[in-house]
């Protein structure tokens, strides 16, 4: 019987307009990168996560290094949207790394990063007294969002925890939206996180591309996946495809970057 697969598309959703001013005349223009796709291949007794290596930064496209997914006992890591900011003081990548590093359990972990993340992120703009000054952009909320995956087993289960961050108006401050999405997952579900709903219509209405991505063993159908929305937005997707594959027992490298770890 042939499987179904579900989708999980994590996009931030545009609310009413906004102007934000930031600290120390740093505008995120020019102290911000962005990185587009990453997907979660689920089945029974694997998850596998591929990410592309491209960034955005001023609009220029950056050499194609960028590390989008870490690996940290076990637990992986991934994330696109805003990934570097303040001048690349903050990286999410890097700060998803320190904190799975400690010695807390998962789940008290992640709460970690939740609030760290929400507190660096608004600790970087300054909030106008005038409460009818703030009128946050669907631009400037798409374009600094956070959208971001824990992907690891627990008692014998995959989970993916996702988590989306993005500007939001809480009467008279900014605040970082928190948790998405958590739990344990069914095998044959596929979870993207960034900017990929040309290649989500071809899984939902070409039937032979379906079929194919059942098919494939997780490793190639991620692989596949990801080059797919290469194809669709070439510049903002490419360069390689980083693959971890995750299983009740460990969670090793497919294919990498050198610089990734």
């Amino acid at each position: 019987m042939q499987k179904s697969i579900h989708l999980l598309l994590l996009f931030a959703t545009p609310v009413c307009f906004a102007q934000v001013s930031w600290k120390n005349g740093s505008k995120p223009s020019s102290s911000t990168s962005y990185g587009s796709a990453a997907v979660a291949v689920i089945r029974e007794d694997t998850i596998v996560v591929a990410a592309d290596s491209r960034t955005i930064t001023d609009g220029n496209i950056n050499p194609d290094t960028a590390c989008k997914i870490t690996v940290v006992n076990n637990v992986v890591f991934a994330a696109t949207g805003l990934l570097k900011g303040n001048r690349n003081a903050f990286d999410i990548v890097d700060y998803a790394r320190s904190v799975l590093e400690g010695s807390a359990r998962t789940p008290y972990k992640l709460d970690t990063f939740q609030e760290g993340v929400s507190k660096l992120l608004s600790s970087w703009m300054d909030i106008p007294e005038d409460r009818d000054s703030l009128r946050v952009s669907p631009y400037f909320r798409y374009s600094h969002s956070i959208h971001c995956m824990f992907c690891f087993f627990s008692k014998g289960k995959p989970v993916v925890v996702a988590y989306t961050f993005s500007p939001a108006l809480d009467r008279n401050r900014f605040k970082i939206g928190g948790i998405y999405d958590a739990g344990a997952r069914k095998p044959g579900e596929i979870l993207w996180i960034g900017a990929t709903e040309q290649t989500d219509s071809v899984l939902k209405n070409d039937r032979a591309f379906s079929e194919l991505i059942h098919q494939l063993d997780a490793v190639a159908a991620a692989r596949v996946l990801i080059q797919k929305q290469m194809q669709f937005t070439p510049r903002i997707v490419g360069g390689d495809v980083d693959i971890v594959l995750i299983t009740r027992r460990s969670a090793k490298w497919i294919q990498r970057k050198q610089n990734c770890f």
